[in-house]
């Protein structure tokens, strides 16, 4: 493979899609060349204007959510739905297994203690926090005597304000 030196054109990636873009919207190879040109004007000039901007702090979000997970398993161990008060809100809207749309803290809470007092445990596998999404990945373990009790795994969707969810919608692997 040759070598480049400082010295050779630079050829970028638009100078070898453009020609394949042009063919596919039928449109003139020039057209494409400065609309390109003008998308990569415009990138640059809103990574400039948020350059400035204050950014999330990653390591409070991950904070919050460890204190979701702490939360969410001392209710497991203990039964207290108390320990729910502090990662979401009175009106939470939630979706489990069947799917169906319900909302209240409360009601939330007794289905997840039933699940959990006839065996059920769970595990976290991995958190992805943002800002107001926070997805989590956690591994069901059914009673061994009720093995299809749940399915293994449930990827949950946390939409929250101020590190409290307002709507959390799981979705479940396969068995």
């Amino acid at each position: 493979m040759p070598s480049r030196s400082a010295n050779s054109p630079r050829v970028s990636a638009s100078t070898r899609v453009a020609p394949a873009i042009a063919d596919v919207c039928g449109v003139p190879i020039g057209t494409v060349r400065s609309r390109l040109s003008a998308a990569k004007a415009r990138l640059a000039e809103e990574l400039l204007t948020t350059a400035a901007d204050a950014h999330t702090d990653m390591r409070e979000l991950e904070r919050l959510a460890q204190a979701n997970g702490a939360a969410t398993l001392a209710f497991e161990r203990s039964g207290d739905r108390r320990m729910l008060e502090s990662i979401s809100t009175p009106d939470v809207r939630f979706r489990m297994f069947d799917r169906v749309e319900r909302s209240g803290r409360e009601l939330l809470a007794a289905l997840l203690a039933q699940d959990f007092h006839d065996g059920v445990t769970s595990g976290p596998a991995r958190v992805i926090p943002g800002d107001e999404v926070a997805i989590v990945e956690i591994t069901l373990h059914s009673p061994p005597e009720k093995p299809l009790h749940c399915p293994p795994a449930v990827t949950q969707v946390h939409y929250h304000q101020h590190g409290r969810t307002h709507r959390l919608v799981s979705h479940y692997a396969k068995r």
